[in-house]
This record gives structure tokens, C-alpha cells and sequence, in this order.
């Protein structure tokens, strides 16, 4: 049954006058719906810890029907499938699968299962070899431990939840008016803790001393609670009313837990707000914010250090020793967003907390990787990368350029990933050695150990542990080559996928094991479950989509031109076949930035996209797509993004198979700002789509953003936008890039469309352009999605403006002229 939407064609919402919606309908595509229907999608492939077996889920008909694949690796007869599996885990040679209430627990080996009803949830401990089973309200809330064997371990009646922190158990029980705490302690629920209040969460210590931190609600708040190894509980005292949880930080200190509590706090809903302009954070005042209470806890001896300091942004406890790292907020900014334009520098500062002294170590520009144990870091400056080491206070250059991608080895070395090539570097003596080198391509370590810190993105604990095989992704995407290979400490490489234009993805290694799977695929080749074991070449153990019409009918030519700032680049042209020169196909194009990490994949049928566009729907309704590559100049993005796509049709149109007077452009987000602007600056194309675009740069400059509650003009300087000024600075430069400044010269049919939700482009930005367009007269229609976002997230939303887009394109560029929704507009021209 389609899908209906309501569209309004006047200034309805601007004016706001009451008048009637039009219901409107798309066209009906039987051949596309069963190509949907029919269209398989491999996900989330899992290789078991022994090595032995690999699962996945396979859906199809826009992922109404979900099965689970089981298959032996080394025996293909070693199969199994089930439907409609929520969760499924491996644990060596079994596999328990969850669907609904039901609980499969399957022999691998031998085919026989064990079966468990009323299961609510279910976990594998991998450390104990425990499988946790848990019961729903008719199973009595029962928690079961199942050993290897399975045999029942332990049981514990009436229990509320439990938390798996990575093969830690903790579980929570209420037995009348008591709250009950649980650990696991030799294969045994062991009760640590009783209370007549709710726990909300349990962890780790950390300390020497043993013990869990447990936080309790209270009337007054949260509370925090040490229970010691012989499991006695001592609380911290301290006045937190009205906060709503705490977390403890990660910490090698031996003495102290590092305890950040929250709550937030809403804006005030008097009749007048005061709003200052000395306020670095103005999502106080819209959406309010989360007010953060940091403590440094003893919880043996117990004393307490309170951390706090509106000059640093954030902090990370480092080493045993009670140092801190913190990150001292420029005070040249306006707002805390600022920063993330990439202008500016960050300021590490190192707190000795048990002193009270800060010490300013160095200014960086946004990168940092500290060592796993506190004893130093790696920050990126204006130089390239430089080290401190807090044990001798010595700051040096480490003459790596700023690319170059760096993880800590061991106490005093390092391992740099600098372009092909992987260096190891003695910090003690500085000398380097080369410990694989792979020319002009680029590695990405896959197995690394990476911890976050509230400092943001790229700023990190990070190290590898070179006693075990380093795994890395080897590629150059320009000569579309892909490997993956795995290093051992004496660098010997060993190729675990064979050098391939095809799309690798989903790479997952096993945890016990040298054996690996991962999913490989091309624009004219469906996706395949790859797996490898040892030293053996790696083996299809599935291939999807073997019923449908081949894709390798599909036709791929690289088109070749220079962008806006003289860069050379390419863009893929897609055909439906490969049918000589006879046949001539309209062609839509796509842009979005760089697209060419694209052009290898394999294109789903599918109605479930949130930006509409589908590449396959189109190739197989005979409509040629083009994603070409945009570079940018000193002239502003919308300027370079138009000269980039005509260089980029110059050469398209010299192809035989493209109809040069049948051609669409599209773009969301971004690539609907370009696509705005092309539209009002180019007579190239038959017709446009434009999806939560900014049309209005100048207006944007100093709007609020909702999603980011920042202002956005750190956006539009930095970032994506790269205006590279300020609007006061340079605004010829923003008037020559805004779409809305031309759009008078609209030559051909644009449709719009937007989420009225949208926190990431204000929806303002749709609606003022359809109001240009109109008063102009210009052949215009807009989608407007009642509470939708940035893209479209409600699936019967997905597929309407899927298939309204199908019917743009076919009126425009087909010539397919009997679709009502739009001859009503086209028709009142």
C-alpha cells in the first residue's frame, strides 16, 4: 500500500493560514518491489573465538525477513539457519540463539539443541565459560549460570537486571523491601551489598585495595558506596543533592577512584530569560545542560579532593601517582564550539592533584595519544608531533610529520604508521628501525587498543601489543586496491585478503585464534562471506543475491577532469548495461564531496533510504548514475563545486551512452547546498533535487544551531563549509556561494525536500528558497516531513520520498508526464 504524504504548495507555514493539504500519491513500481523483495543484505558476520565457525544475519524485503546463518568453515555440509534471531552468541563450538522468549542453545558439532522458555536476556562469559540466562516476568525473573558442560552452576531468584562488564558479572536483586548486590566469584553469584534503596550501578574498584563502587538513589540523589573485598560498605558523605549518577573514570591510581557526577540542569521557564554575552555555552539557555560534580575519592582512608575549575574544559586521571591531564579552554574564544573549526590551539596542562599544582606543558592543535600507563604523551603541534615525558619533565620534536599515526609498544617505544611505511621509535635514544613498509600505501591498524577520554575525538589512550600478530588494513583507494595483512614483531607480513579492487568490509578477526571473515563486494559483484583460518587461502563461505539478475550487467567508466582548485579528479559513471553505443540513458548525479571510496560497492535495491536516493532503483528503471569528485578554491565551496561538475560533465557528455539533454542533479546535506546553488547557476541539467539544504549561508552565519546548541559560524568558517573568513571580513565572498541569491535564475525544475525536525540544517532554510523559487514563478515542489530529521528516520517516510524521487526523475528525464503530484504543478506553470 503506498505511502501517503501531505504537501503544501503555498506559504502556508509562513503565512500561517488555514487552508487544506493535498494528499498526494506516488506512482506504483511492481517490477522495483519485487526487486526489493528479492534483494538480500549480509550483516554483522561474527567468527567464533576458536575459529571454527562464522554466523550472520541475511534480510531481505527491506529487512522484513531477518534469518541467522551457521556454517563450519572447513565443512560446508556444517550448516544451520534460523529465523527471526534478536541475539545470538557464540561460545566455542555452540551458539546460543534468543528469538522472541525463546532461548536455543545449539551443539555445533554434534546438531542438538537445548531449548528455554520465557528468556528475557542472555550473556557468555568467555573468561568463566558461563552462559547467563535470564528469565522474564513468567520465569519468575530467574537468573541461571550454565558451566561449558551445560550444567546449572548457580541460580538466583528475583532478579531485577544484571551488567556484563567485559567478564565481569553483576546482578541486582529485590527481595521484598531490600535491594540486593551480586557478584560473580568463582563460577558462584556471591551477595556483596544489601540496601532498602535502588542500585543504579556497579563497578570495579580499582584500587589496591580490592572492592566495587556501587551507586545508590537516594531521595536526596545519588550516592556513592565503597564495598571492600570482605565486603564492607562504607558511603561517602558529602552533599549531592539533586544529582542523578555518577561514573567512575578510568584510573591506575592506587589509592583514589575518580568519581564524576551529573544531573541536568534545565533552562529556566520564566516569562524572561536573561541571556549574557559573556556565556560560552548557549545551550544553557535552549535546551540547558549537564551539570558535572568531580570528586577524588579515598574510599579506605576516606578523603576527598574536589575537582573543579571553569578555566579547563575537561580531565583524565593518568598513572598511579595522582596526576592529572586537563585541557585549559582558550579564552580567546567566544564559544566552547569554536574550537571545532580547527582554528585554535588546545593547552595540556598537568595537575599534581595531591600538591595542587598545575604545570602548562605545551600547546597542541587538537591530537594527542597518551601512554596506557601515565608515563607520557604524543601532542600534535604547528611542528608535527611532540613528546613529554612526565617522569623527566623533558619536552622534544619527534620529527614525525603530522600524518603519521602513532601507538605506544612498551614503556619507551613507540610504533608510528606514517603513510605505507611502520616505524618503530626507542624513546630513550631516539633511534628508529623499520618495521614493515608497504610504498605508497596507507595503513590503518585494525587491532590496536584505543581508550577515549572526555577530552573528545583524537585524543586518546593508544598502544598495540606486538607479542601478538598487529592486523592492518592496507589500502590505496585512488588505485582501488585493498588488502588486509597481518605483522608480527619481526615484521615478517603475512596477506590475509590478496590484494583486490573489491570493497572489504566487516573484517573481524577470532579472538583465540589466527582466523579472520569479512564481507567482499563490487558494483557488479553481490556481497560474499570470506573466511580464513592459519596459513590457508581465504574461502567463499556465502554468496548473496544468487537468484537475482546479475549486476555485473551493470557498466562502470571512470571519468576523468580537474576540479575547482586545478586538482586532478574523477568521478564513476554507473550504466544500466552494457549495450554498445547504440543506447542512449538520462543520467542523475550525485555529489557530495568525495564519492570515489564509493565506486566499488555493491548497489541494494531498496525504499529504506534516508537520503531517497538509490543508486540501483535507478539503474534498473534504465537511469544512469554519475558520483563525481569535488575539490574546492579560494572562490567559496558553492563556486568550486560548480565549476568541479561542469569540468566534470565537459568530459560526461563525450560519452556515447549519456543523453547530454537528459541529465538530473541531486544532493543532501551538503551536497544540497551545491546542488541549490548549481541549480540557480547552470543550464545543464533537466531537473534537481535538493535535500536539507542551507541555502542561505549569510542567514546561517549567525543562526543557532539546535543539534550542536552552538552557534554556527565556526561551521561556516571551518569545517565543511571552508569560507576560511568571517562573514564580516569577506561578504562578497558568502553573496557570490548562497543559493538563495540566485535563485531567480532557476532554469529548470527543482523538487525540495526537508524533516521539519531537522536539529543538524534549519528547516527555515527549505522553506525561504521554495518561497524565492515562487515568487519567481519557477517550477518548484517541496517535501516537507512532518517532525523528520536531518535524514528521513521513519521507514514509511523513507520510502515515500524514495518513490517520489523515482517519479522526478522519470517526468523529467523520461518523459513519463501521466504522475499527478507533479503535473499539477508543472501544469500551473
Amino acid at each position: 500500500m503506498r505511502k501517503f504524504i501531505n504537501i503544501a504548495f503555498s506559504t502556508i507555514a509562513v503565512l500561517m493560514v488555514m487552508m487544506p493539504f493535498v494528499t498526494l500519491q506516488g506512482q506504483k513500481y511492481p517490477e522495483l518491489d519485487e526487486l526489493v523483495q528479492k534483494t538480500e543484505n549480509l550483516m554483522s558476520p561474527k567468527i567464533s573465538d576458536n575459529g571454527k565457525w562464522v554466523a550472520w544475519y541475511s534480510s531481505k524485503n527491506d529487512l522484513r525477513e531477518m534469518v541467522v546463518y551457521v556454517r563450519s568453515i572447513d565443512d560446508p555440509k556444517k550448516q544451520f539457519m534460523r529465523k527471526s534471531v534478536k541475539k545470538w552468541i557464540f561460545a566455542k563450538d555452540k551458539i546460543s540463539l534468543l528469538t522472541g522468549s525463546r532461548l536455543e542453545v545449539l551443539n555445533l558439532l554434534t546438531g542438538k539443541s537445548m531449548y528455554f522458555d520465557h528468556v528475557k536476556s542472555m550473556e557468555y562469559l568467555k573468561g568463566e565459560d558461563l552462559l547467563v540466562v535470564h528469565y522474564n516476568e513468567k520465569g519468575e525473573g530467574r537468573l541461571e549460570l550454565y558451566n561449558d558442560k551445560m550444567r546449572l552452576q548457580d541460580i538466583l531468584e528475583n532478579v531485577s537486571y544484571y551488567l556484563k562488564k567485559e567478564n565481569d558479572l553483576f546482578v541486582m536483586r529485590k527481595d521484598k523491601i531490600v535491594n540486593e548486590a551480586f557478584v560473580l566469584q568463582n563460577e558462584k553469584l556471591q551477595k556483596i551489598y544489601s540496601t532498602p534503596h535502588a542500585i543504579q550501578d556497579i563497578w570495579l574498584s580499582g584500587i589496591a585495595a580490592g572492592g566495587y563502587i556501587l551507586s545508590e538513589v537516594r531521595e536526596e540523589g545519588i550516592a556513592a558506596v565503597y564495598v571492600s573485598k570482605d565486603y564492607e560498605a562504607v558511603r561517602m558523605e558529602d552533599d549531592l543533592a539533586g544529582f542523578q549518577s555518577f561514573t567512575p573514570e578510568f584510573s591506575q591510581d592506587d589509592e583514589n577512584v575518580f568519581l564524576v557526577f551529573s544531573k541536568v540542569v534545565y533552562p529556566q521557564k520564566e516569562n524572561v530569560q536573561l541571556w549574557y554575552g559573556t556565556e560560552k555555552q548557549l545551550g544553557k539557555y535552549t535546551r540547558g545542560y549537564v551539570e558535572k560534580y568531580k570528586l577524588i575519592w579515598d574510599p579506605v582512608g576516606q578523603c576527598k579532593t574536589v575537582v573543579s575549575n571553569s578555566s579547563y574544559s575537561s580531565e583524565t586521571p593518568i598513572g598511579k601517582k595522582g596526576f592529572f591531564l586537563k585541557l585549559l579552554d582558550d579564552q580567546q574564544m567566544t564559544d566552547k564550539a569554536d574550537r571545532q573549526s580547527g582554528r585554535g590551539y588546545d593547552q595540556l596542562v598537568l595537575w599534581d592533584h595531591k600538591k595542587d599544582h598545575h604545570t602548562l606543558l605545551m600547546r597542541f592543535q587538537g591530537k594527542m595519544v597518551i601512554h596506557p600507563k601515565g608515563t607520557s604523551v604524543l601532542a600534535l603541534s604547528d611542528k608535527g608531533w611532540m613528546l613529554y615525558d612526565f617522569l623527566s619533565g623533558m619536552c622534544r620534536d619527534t620529527q614525525m610529520p603530522s600524518h603519521a599515526v602513532p601507538y605506544y609498544t612498551s614503556d619507551h617505544q613507540v610504533l608510528w604508521i606514517s603513510g605505507g611505511k611502520l616505524i618503530l621509535e626507542n624513546l630513550l635514544d631516539l633511534r628508529q628501525s623499520t618495521l614493515a613498509d608497504f610504498g605508497n600505501f596507507d595503513v590503518q591498524a585494525v587491532n590496536a587498543d584505543v581508550r577515549q577520554t572526555p577530552f573528545g575525538y583524537g585524543k586518546h589512550f593508544g598502544s598495540v601489543n606486538l607479542d601478538q600478530l598487529l592486523v592492518v588494513k592496507v589500502s590505496d583507494p585512488e588505485k582501488e586496491k585493498f588488502t588486509y595483512a597481518s605483522i608480527d614483531k619481526k615484521g615478517k607480513v603475512d596477506l590475509i585478503v590478496p590484494e583486490t579492487s573489491d570493497y572489504l568490509s566487516e573484517f573481524r578477526k577470532a579472538g583465540n585464534a589466527n582466523a579472520y571473515v569479512w564481507i567482499t563486494e563490487n558494483y557488479n559483484k553481490a556481497p560474499v562471506i570470506m573466511a580464513k583460518r592459519n596459513r590457508k587461502a581465504g574461502k567463499e563461505i556465502y554468496q548473496s543475491n544468487k537468484g537475482l539478475k546479475s549486476a555485473a550487467a551493470f557498466k562502470r567508466i571512470v571519468v576523468r577532469y580537474k576540479g575547482a582548485d586545478g586538482a586532478n579528479l574523477s568521478g564513476a559513471l554507473f550504466l544500466p548495461e552494457n549495450g554498445g553505443d547504440s543506447l542512449r540513458y538520462p543520467v542523475v548525479t550525485h555529489i557530495y564531496e568525495s564519492q570515489h571510496h564509493l565506486t566499488n560497492r555493491y548497489f541494494k535495491a531498496s525504499f529504506l533510504n534516508g537520503l531517497g536516493m538509490n543508486e540501483a532503483l535507478l539503474l534498473h528503471s534504465g537511469v544512469g548514475v554519475f558520483l563525481p569528485d569535488i575539490s574546492y578554491s579560494e572562490k567559496g565551496p558553492a563556486l568550486s563545486a560548480l565549476e568541479s561538475v561542469h569540468n566534470a560533465l565537459d568530459q560526461l557528455v563525450n560519452i556515447k551512452q549519456v543523453d547530454r539533454t537528459k541529465l538530473g542533479l541531486v544532493g543532501q546535506s551538503f551536497g544540497g547546498y551545491e546542488t541549490s546553488f548549481i541549480a540557480g547557476n547552470s543550464k545543464r541539467f533537466a531537473a534537481y533535487i535538493a535535500g536539507a539544504a542551507v541555502t542561505d549561508p549569510i542567514r546561517m552565519f549567525y543562526s543557532f544551531n539546535k543539534g550542536f546548541d552552538a552557534p554556527e559560524y565556526w561551521r561556516v568558517v571551518g569545517r565543511q563549509y571552508e569560507f576560511k573568513v568571517p562573514l564580516a571580513d569577506d561578504p562578497e565572498k558568502y553573496i557570490k556561494n548562497s543559493p538563495i541569491m540566485f535563485a531567480q535564475n532557476v532554469s529548470s525544475p527543482i523538487l525540495l525536500w526537508v524533516g521539519s525536525g531537522d536539529t543538524n540544517v534549519d528547516f527555515e532554510h527549505t522553506r525561504s528558497l521554495f518561497i524565492a523559487l515562487r515568487k519567481y514563478r519557477k517550477p518548484v515542489v517541496a517535501l516537507i516531513y512532518k517532525e523528520e530529521q536531518h535524514a528521513l528516520i521513519q521507514p514509511h517516510n523513507q520510502k515515500d520520498l524514495s518513490l517520489k524521487m523515482l517519479d522526478w526523475w522519470n517526468y523529467h528525464l523520461k518523459d513519463e508526464k501521466n504522475i499527478f503530484w507533479i503535473e499539477k504543478q508543472m501544469k500551473g506553470m
